[in-house]
């Protein structure tokens, strides 16, 4: 009885020590994490972050007992961990922590322990965040294709399904996306990585937003913000209230939309005055939607502002789009061709040629409206050229239509009908039946100027189909009587 008492003691003592060691760990590894995130990464869009290798660090100088890096590793100060690291041969620990003061830094370091140990994954996983982030994303896509399926960490397969549904989303492919960051939200729960299982949420909510699939990226949003504000991260929460606003915009619940911008640009205010930009862009946007132009042009010159004041070209540029919609709205046509073109100039240094493809179409549109139809057809050729096939969501349609009234105008129906008929097929083939319904009143007008009554009013009615395809509209309820009126001339 006495030596199971014994036993007993012992083995207690033992579990209470356990427990004890296993719950400073933890206490430390949190104490770490709320001090990494609260390093602040100037311009960038999305912060570098390793949970797993945070945790390894901690474990490491816990163990070591070095506790003055541990101690000013838990108030995000990096340098003497980073240099107890170095000077005890942890290279690639030493090269996570210069990643989070610099990502080019890191980026070097990174790339050198992986040229000499090329199945360190862990490396690669970091590697291809940070050329994410810097913008290099074919290079993100190599790195992630050298890591293999298996013999990888949960954490690493997290990143890499997480990666891949950013270059996914870029694509436009969303079925793989979606995929890709539900997998990715599930392995970063898995290994308590909860910063990275948050950003994980929000582009898993990003891509059904873009998706349309509005409750599914509503309930992604909102666990987002959750996660976020569990972890005290401002930055976070900010970011999942800015989408939660854009949602509540498309849904056009503009008061919510407000409600939720307006709680995001307050958190950024007090932390990250250079984001304050983005909010006031979507905001912007949500003053154009309601077609209050002077708070529209407000707010996104106040936003252009911040942007300019903080170098962040990509942010002014939306700026200079949302206004050049603005002198849209307002028929403002030479102000439209200057803002949307220097829009365009700026995209087209960013390579963002989606963006840049839809302001040349906006300055085609003022060009057109002005009677500068020369340059409006260039510009328009440019965009259907497709500038040397690179890979782009601009709906060429549009630019076919366009281009088709360009030449209306000028009277040169053959080539105008010819047009039309390429829009109407890019337009029927991605279920956008009001701009087939378009194309073909485009047509049956061509059609009618031509003499051919008859074919007019088959146009015409084959453009009702598409016009009353969903609901009966104005647009529908004219075409309705300009095929009355061609029956009674027909008669």
């Amino acid at each position: 009885m006495l030596y199971v008492l014994l036993f007993l003691c012992v083995f207690t003592a033992a579990a209470i020590s356990i427990f004890f060691k296993k719950m400073r760990l933890y206490h430390f590894q949190r104490l770490a994490v709320k001090g990494m995130l609260k390093k602040k990464q100037a311009g960038q869009a999305a912060a570098f972050f390793s949970s797993e290798q945070i945790f390894k660090i901690v474990r490491k100088l816990l163990r070591k007992g070095a506790k003055r890096p541990l101690f000013y590793l838990c108030f995000g100060k990096t340098f003497p961990a980073e240099q107890y690291l170095r000077k005890n041969n942890d290279l690639f620990g030493a090269a996570i922590l210069k990643a989070f003061d610099d990502y080019y830094e890191g980026i070097r370091l990174l790339q050198k322990i992986t040229k000499q140990h090329p199945d360190n994954y862990e490396a690669e996983a970091e590697l291809a965040e940070l050329f994410f982030i810097t913008g290099q994303k074919q290079k993100t896509d190599a790195v992630l294709q050298k890591i293999p399926r298996q013999r990888i960490s949960s954490y690493v397969r997290a990143k890499k399904c997480y990666y891949k549904a950013c270059l996914y989303l870029d694509a436009g492919n969303m079925l793989e996306a979606s995929e890709c960051a539900a997998r990715a939200a599930k392995l970063f729960r898995r290994e308590k990585a909860y910063v990275e299982e948050g950003k994980a949420y929000l582009l898993a909510g990003t891509i059904y937003r873009v998706s349309a699939v509005e409750d599914v990226a509503h309930f992604m949003f909102c666990q987002s913000r959750k996660i976020f504000s569990f972890l005290k991260y401002p930055e976070g929460e900010a970011e999942a209230l800015g989408n939660l606003g854009m949602l509540w915009t498309m849904r056009e619940n503009f008061t919510e939309a407000e409600n939720c911008f307006r709680q995001s640009l307050k958190i950024y205010e007090r932390c990250r005055p250079e984001a304050e930009g983005i909010i006031k862009n979507q905001l912007a946007l949500l003053f154009l939607l309601q077609k209050d132009y002077s708070k529209a042009h407000r707010t996104a010159t106040e936003a252009a502002n911040c942007f300019q004041k903080h170098l962040f070209p990509a942010g002014t540029a939306f700026s200079l789009e949302i206004r050049a919609y603005i002198a849209y709205g307002e028929k403002k046509w030479k102000n439209l061709i200057s803002l949307a073109g220097k829009a365009a100039g700026i995209y087209e240094k960013l390579h963002d040629v989606s963006a840049e493809f839809e302001c040349l179409y906006l300055k085609s549109w003022g060009e057109y409206e002005t009677g500068a139809l020369t340059q409006a057809e260039k510009n328009l050729r440019k965009i259907i050229s497709g500038k040397n096939n690179q890979s782009h969501c601009f709906h060429l349609g549009n630019a076919y239509n366009l281009l088709g009234l360009v030449f209306l105008k000028q009277n040169d129906l053959p080539r105008a009908k010819g047009l039309f008929l390429q829009s109407a097929a890019l337009e029927q083939k991605d279920e956008r039946f009001s701009g087939a319904a378009a194309d073909y009143a485009n047509i049956g007008l061509i059609e009618y100027r031509s003499g051919n009554t008859e074919q007019a009013l088959k146009t015409y009615e084959t453009a009702l189909v598409y016009a009353s395809a969903f609901s009966e509209t104005e647009f529908s309820a004219f075409l309705r009587k300009r095929i009355e009126s061609l029956k009674t001339e027909l008669k």
